[in-house]
Formats: C-alpha cells, sequence, structure tokens
C-alpha cells in the first residue's frame, strides 16, 4: 500500500487540492482514478503550530519512506 504524508492548517482545503489539482502527480492520477473512497485518510498529528508543520511532515517522509515510488511523496 502507497502513503502519502502532507500537513497544513485545512485539512478540507488540502483534501480538494489533491482532487482538483491541475499538475498531474501519482496522487492526483489515482484520486481521479480511484475517487477519494478507494483510500484512508489520517490525521496524524493535530493542533500543530504552522511554524513547525514542514519540519514534521519532512520527518514523517523520511521515517515512512513514502517518496515516489515507494510512496505518492
Amino acid at each position: 500500500m502507497k502513503e502519502y504524508i502532507g500537513s497544513t492548517v485545512d485539512f478540507k482545503t488540502r483534501i480538494n487540492d489533491h482532487e482538483n489539482r491541475k499538475k498531474e502527480t501519482p496522487l492526483s492520477e489515482d484520486i481521479q482514478a480511484f475517487c477519494w473512497d478507494s483510500f484512508l485518510v489520517e490525521i496524524i498529528l493535530d493542533s500543530v503550530p504552522a511554524v513547525d508543520l514542514k519540519r514534521l511532515e519532512d520527518l514523517f517522509v523520511d521515517s515512512e519512506d513514502t517518496m515516489v515510488p515507494r510512496g505518492y511523496n
């Protein structure tokens, strides 16, 4: 199973951005092909200060090995 790690301060907008993305990425292509119902979406951390989001995202991407081709990052 492929995984994607992302960070946002607005979860619903982030989901919509991936679904309606103009630039094709492996994640957006699979969302278009299989729709969101085929994905398990989990919030790993909540209420994280915006200043810390990028650093934490990078740590999770590295620790979970979610870069393409193994994952969607």
